[in-house]
């Protein structure tokens, strides 16, 4: 196994990790102490740093040594989703990421998968990345990243705001007029953080996850449109 494999090899074994941690730290197997519960929230930061570390140094590693090869062009992708998919599980499992848009972004990353396998099944190279995919990733990225803030700044242990962030929760997107008066509101605007919070809970995160989705199908799209000829092919043999 080359270096760049390796590195792909142990974003895979991050996923379950990181798995792990997250029903920790959300208390979903059991109530840990503060002071645990804090060393947890920082351990699923840095494992979730690792990951996007190992995913922008395979390809430099790769390059580099000139060992780019269909393994690793099949181990990267499968790396990516599996991470992907198990950051946006663990938001779904605690309410962060809508139902709509969990479900449609794992429809796509199995059909994009599918799509590899068939593409490997014609003897074919592995598809490369396009620009599209190269968008999506960035998008997935920056949302993952607001998502997993929203989650730290609620399950962090000793903030002192457990009710309020538990009404700021419950305000959806479209509820204009309680989040300003939730916002503005002096009792409640103590803190700069809970200000950031709502914000991005009740704004960003949403608008983030329905850009996840109109990307990834849009991507997915591209890369159909460039196998089906190849499809198209094969069917009439």
């Amino acid at each position: 196994m080359t270096p760049a494999n390796k590195i792909t090899m142990s974003r895979i074994i991050i996923a379950p990790l990181f798995f792990g941690l997250f029903q920790l730290a959300s208390q979903q197997v059991l109530n840990v102490p503060g002071s645990v519960q804090i060393i947890v929230l920082v351990a699923l930061l840095l494992l979730f740093i690792a990951s996007e570390l190992s995913d922008l140094l395979d390809g430099i590693v790769a390059r580099r040594m000139n060992q780019v090869s269909g393994v690793g062009k099949l181990m990267d992708p499968f790396g990516d989703v599996l991470s992907r998919v198990t950051y946006f599980f663990c938001f779904y499992q605690v309410g962060i990421m809508p139902t709509y848009a969990f479900i449609l972004i794992l429809w796509r990353e199995i059909s994009m998968l599918f799509v590899r396998q068939l593409v490997q099944l014609y003897g074919q190279e592995a598809l490369p990345a396009r620009w599209a995919g190269k968008v999506k990733a960035v998008i997935y990225f920056i949302t993952t990243i607001l998502g997993l803030l929203a989650f730290l700044f609620a399950n962090w242990p000793g903030l002192g705001y457990p009710a309020i962030v538990g009404q700021a929760a419950g305000l959806g997107s479209g509820d204009f007029d309680k989040i300003c008066a939730f916002t503005l509101n002096r009792a409640y605007f103590q803190n700069i953080f809970l200000a950031i919070y709502t914000v991005v809970h009740s704004w960003l995160l949403p608008l983030s996850f329905l850009v996840c989705v109109i990307a990834s199908w849009y991507s997915f799209a591209l890369y159909l449109k460039d196998f089906l000829p190849t499809l198209k092919n094969h069917g009439t043999r």
